[in-house]
């Protein structure tokens, strides 16, 4: 976006934000932005926490959480959270 639209001034459209997202994703993002977005559903949060073994308290999307690691997480989540410490040690390129 940066490279595209901040160096150029050229203004940048809703459609070229999901095209950007869903190249550097690597999967058309296109429908996440229309439920989240475009329909501002709620974002699933708290199942997104629970997958990766976390508790999460928001509140009201204001931009404050509390997160905590689970008593028990499962397998995958254990995995999740290895690779989370493994990425937050590695220096920034």
């Amino acid at each position: 976006m940066f490279t595209n639209f901040g160096t150029t001034g050229k203004q940048w459209t809703p459609q070229d934000l999901i095209h950007v997202s869903s190249e550097v994703a690597g999967k058309n993002l296109s429908s996440l932005f229309q439920k989240y977005i475009a329909e501002a559903n709620p974002l699933p949060v708290h199942d997104c926490l629970a997958g990766a073994g976390f508790d999460g308290l928001i509140l009201n999307y204001g931009g404050e959480a509390q997160v905590t690691p689970t008593a028990n997480p499962n397998r995958l989540a254990k995995k999740i959270r290895e690779n989370l410490r493994t990425n937050a040690q590695r220096p920034e390129r």
